[in-house]
């Protein structure tokens, strides 16, 4: 009696491990890994509570004002000489903008003619023409990405006001380094298993972070950024963005722990690549693509291979290669389904089944 109830605990916990997965969510600061744990939630049907959406509405407001402290600081640091007097006393104000004023803004909103105020500020100011170039050069201070979106197609006009609410395109395109390890899990209703989505910071000070979340991983998701081959990091503005993705990404394979799991990758922000790969060359001094997307992205994509093929594995991991754009939910919602298929058959594999 006692074989047969150890028997049934065993068949039970067998059932439940198949039916539990766990995927990493990896990548260096900035490449968009937080945007793709929000479609998971989306896609997942899981809403944001409203304290969530109080906090991404903070966040925007604080992405919004940055964006144009950020554009002033960059006229006096890239010697800009601003023609108007209008525009240069803007750009003086923006400049001196504290942390602590941008976060009573973001906090609170603005009313009346407060808020009046400063939507002709950041109008006037974000619209003259030495501006909309030291915009256009954006990669050389890190400028956020979404910084023209929050400015010309939300609008300072929604924003910065008390009552204003994010819509999901809103929230996805928001922009905060992630400071903790966070945890999204997805609840398949058709066969019950239960995928956990684990994102951890990928600046460099938080990676010490990353052990605690290496055990029993089903699959990593590495997510590089594709957009930022010209940019440098926050944390050290001698580094190439790109670069220290490859790196990072030699890193995660090579180590112990992934030997045999597969790995997915997401080459993100492919349609602002797009654009950007017309006006700035790649930068390698072997690239004969010019400014061909496909070329430029295979040209990427093989350096990322290369990186796969030469780590030594008993096991020979799979790797998966998409271009993604995080912030389009449906392109991430049709990349998930090919995911899922992934750990389908990692699952069967681990359990001696044939695919």
């Amino acid at each position: 009696l006692r074989t047969r109830e150890l028997d049934a605990q065993l068949k039970r916990d067998l059932a439940e491990t198949r039916l539990e997965h766990k995927i990493l969510l990896l990548g260096a600061g900035g490449c968009g890994k937080s945007t793709i744990m929000k479609q998971m939630k989306a896609i997942n049907n899981d809403e944001f509570t409203d304290s969530e959406i109080k906090e991404f509405t903070v966040i925007i407001r604080e992405n919004l004002v940055n964006c144009c402290y950020l554009a002033a600081k960059a006229s006096y640091e890239l010697g800009y000489d601003l023609e108007r007097k209008d525009i240069q006393a803007l750009a003086d104000y923006f400049r001196n903008l504290r942390k602590k004023d941008i976060d009573e803004i973001a906090e609170k909103g603005l009313e009346g003619d407060e808020v009046k105020e400063m939507i002709e500020k950041i109008d006037s100011f974000w619209h003259d023409k030495q501006i909309q170039e030291i915009v256009k050069r954006g990669n050389e201070y890190n400028l956020l990405e979404s910084a023209v979106y929050f400015v010309e197609k939300v609008g300072a006009n929604k924003i910065l006001r008390t009552d204003y609410v994010p819509t999901h395109l809103d929230i996805v395109h928001s922009r905060r380094a992630t400071e903790a390890i966070t945890e999204c899990t997805l609840v398949d209703t058709k066969n019950g298993s239960k995928i956990k989505i684990v994102d951890v910071g990928g600046q460099r000070d938080r990676r010490k972070k990353w052990i605690r979340c290496f055990d029993k991983v089903t699959l990593i998701v590495f997510v590089a950024s594709l957009s930022e081959y010209n940019m440098v990091l926050e944390e050290d503005t001698t580094r190439n963005r790109l670069f220290e993705s490859l790196d990072l990404f030699e890193g995660v394979t090579n180590m112990s722990w992934f030997r045999s799991t597969p790995i997915v990758l997401f080459l993100n922000k492919y349609d602002i690549f797009q654009q950007k790969i017309k006006e700035h060359d790649l930068p390698f001094t072997d690239y004969e693509g010019g400014s061909d997307p496909e070329a430029a992205f295979n040209y990427i994509r093989s350096h990322f291979e290369y990186i796969k093929m030469g780590i030594e594995s008993q096991d020979d991991a799979t790797m998966y290669v998409y271009p993604t754009v995080a912030v389009d939910k449906n392109n991430i919602e049709k990349i998930w389904h090919s995911v899922k298929d992934v750990i389908l058959s990692k699952n069967m594999l681990d359990f001696g089944m044939s695919v």
